[in-house]
């Protein structure tokens, strides 16, 4: 969207301390992407992009999976940024871990529009029944394999919000994700890009929670929906509960 944050979440990229990296910009505006060859520092930058319209974000995301060669992939919208051990911490945990998951993922602190910092974080375990109850992982604290199994997966184009939220889940169906405790990804709030914690509760989030669950209600598993139903009789009484 060439914010001015663009240059901070590339040059991220180009810090990373893992060496081989591919990076695809995905230009979502409707008309050539200005220079980026002095944002490139050790890496190589290709722009990608479609002039006949702009691009909403699952349909960006899209694009550059349909191009991206790496074994790994992870998404970093243009006004977050990722600490220079991110991308080497998660390909290393994965590759420890075995086969059987498919993507690891971060801690995460939050910033405001500004980069000042705000309390809320990102910093919890993986559980599958959670992750379909709500999205925990935010997009760019998470890396994952891209296999013969995976690599036909892509954003739902016709979700309006929580795009990133359905991948997860549709990735969740070949292996299990695994939490790195570091806190290496910083997620911006309130800059415009991602909907983040701020926009929970909105009519809008409502909406696409509605189209959400209209989309996997009929997907999910009787042992699903019944962890699903437990998870949230237990939330219940842990609010509730009161000392007698």
């Amino acid at each position: 969207m060439q914010r001015s944050t663009l240059e901070q979440a590339l040059r991220s990229v180009d810090l990373q301390t893992y060496p081989d990296i591919e990076v695809l910009v995905i230009n979502a505006k409707p008309h050539p992407h200005f220079d980026l060859s002095g944002y490139a520092g050790k890496k190589s930058i290709r722009i990608l992009e479609r002039l006949d319209s702009a691009l909403s974000r699952s349909s960006a995301a899209n694009l550059g999976l349909d191009v991206a060669s790496g074994k790994y992939a992870l998404f970093l919208d243009d006004d977050d940024w990722i600490e220079p051990e991110h991308i080497k911490a998660l390909v290393e945990q994965l590759e420890c871990a075995g086969e059987g998951y498919i993507a690891s993922y971060s801690a995460t602190r939050c910033v405001g529009a500004d980069g000042s910092p705000r309390d809320e974080k990102f910093g919890s375990s993986y559980s599958q029944i959670r992750l379909l109850t709500g999205n925990y992982i935010p997009i760019h604290s998470c890396l994952f394999r891209r296999t013969e199994r995976t690599r036909h997966l892509r954003m739902d184009e016709s979700l309006p919000l929580y795009e990133d939220w359905d991948f997860w889940m549709q990735l969740s169906a070949f292996g299990e994700f695994i939490f790195h405790q570091g806190e290496t990804a910083v997620y911006r709030l309130g800059s415009g890009s991602g909907f983040g914690v701020d926009g929970w509760g909105s009519d809008a989030a409502r909406s696409a929670y509605s189209a959400l669950l209209k989309k996997w209600r009929l997907r999910w598993t009787s042992n699903q929906l019944e962890n699903i139903v437990e998870r949230a009789r237990l939330s219940y009484d842990l609010e509730h509960q009161t000392n007698i």
